[in-house]
């Protein structure tokens, strides 16, 4: 059975400032910075995210359909081979959507998490 892209999969994500800070937490307590930094500031499904996004923006954010995620794969390898100078380009659009097809098929999960070792 292939995977649907959107499924009540849970995507992680942290901003810049929480690497920054756990990165210096770490240094902190053990005098070097983490070579293996496991952290996740937030974790939304994509039906938060939409939700989150109908909020803040004011304009309504719906799921759709959009292919399994092994066709993902393989739109993915299409743009990147359709574009061979991309790979020159500092956030290529294929990079971008490698990006959102590990972070929902679980590629990107980090397990276990670190979180509770940087509180605050």
């Amino acid at each position: 059975m292939r995977a649907p892209l959107i499924a009540p999969r849970i995507a992680e994500a942290t901003k810049l400032i929480g690497t920054v800070l756990a990165t210096f937490k770490e240094k902190h307590v053990t005098g070097a910075a983490p070579t293996v930094l496991r952290i996740a500031g937030d974790q939304q499904s994509p039906r938060q995210l939409a939700a989150l996004a109908t909020e803040v923006l004011g304009e309504t954010f719906t799921l759709r359909y959009m292919g399994t995620t092994e066709e993902m794969a393989a739109a993915i390898q299409s743009v990147r081979a359709a574009n061979p100078a991309s790979e020159t380009e500092e956030f290529p659009r294929f990079q971008q959507m490698q990006y959102l097809h590990n972070m929902f098929t679980g590629r990107a999960k980090l397990d276990p998490l670190d979180n509770d070792r940087y509180p605050g």
